[in-house]
């Protein structure tokens, strides 16, 4: 599993801030202390990473399926990161943020 740091900088590229309903507000928690800071806290970052992050990048690598190209290999890249990140999520303890 990867460590706290790490987990924040693969957070840090996959917040979003729209409006307080954006569900990407979820990784800022993360990004900025590396803490899964509830129960609630690490729902919502699994739902995020799972079926906004994951759901994304899965259907850029099938649009550039036929390509051999540098982008099919970051979105690759991105796929790995994100599934490091989902087991952090998953297994980091909750820690209060003070």
């Amino acid at each position: 599993m990867i460590d706290k740091t790490r987990a924040v900088q693969i957070a840090e590229g996959w917040g979003s801030y729209m409006n307080s309903a954006d569900p990407g507000i979820c990784m800022y928690g993360l990004s900025t202390t590396g803490k899964i800071q509830s129960p609630a806290h690490r729902v919502e970052l699994i739902d995020y990473i799972k079926n906004t992050c994951i759901k994304l990048v899965d259907e850029r690598i099938a649009a550039t399926a036929e390509e051999d190209s540098d982008d099919r290999e970051m979105h690759r890249v991105d796929r790995e990161e994100l599934g490091e990140l989902l087991e952090y999520c998953e297994g980091a303890p909750v820690e209060s943020v003070e």
